[in-house]
């Protein structure tokens, strides 16, 4: 199965999320961009799970200033 557009990602995860099981594993590897995050969206939504799955990439790079007077 292959898909085209981050719709068709999505939708391809959403079917594949309708048929899994509990403790079905699944590894997504890739560059940054290469969909992971709208894969996984698409699997949520086949899985039933609530709305707003973002990227860890972008949170793990997240900058957090100091309070104090340091960087």
């Amino acid at each position: 199965m292959t898909a085209s557009s981050a719709a068709g990602t999505q939708a391809l995860a959403a079917r594949i999320g309708t048929v899994l099981q509990a403790g079905d594993l699944l590894v997504l590897t890739g560059e940054l961009g290469a969909g992971k995050t709208t894969f996984t969206q698409g699997l949520g939504e086949g899985l039933g799970v609530r709305p707003g799955i973002i990227s860890p990439t972008f949170v793990l790079v997240r900058s957090h200033p100091s309070l104090g007077g340091g960087p």
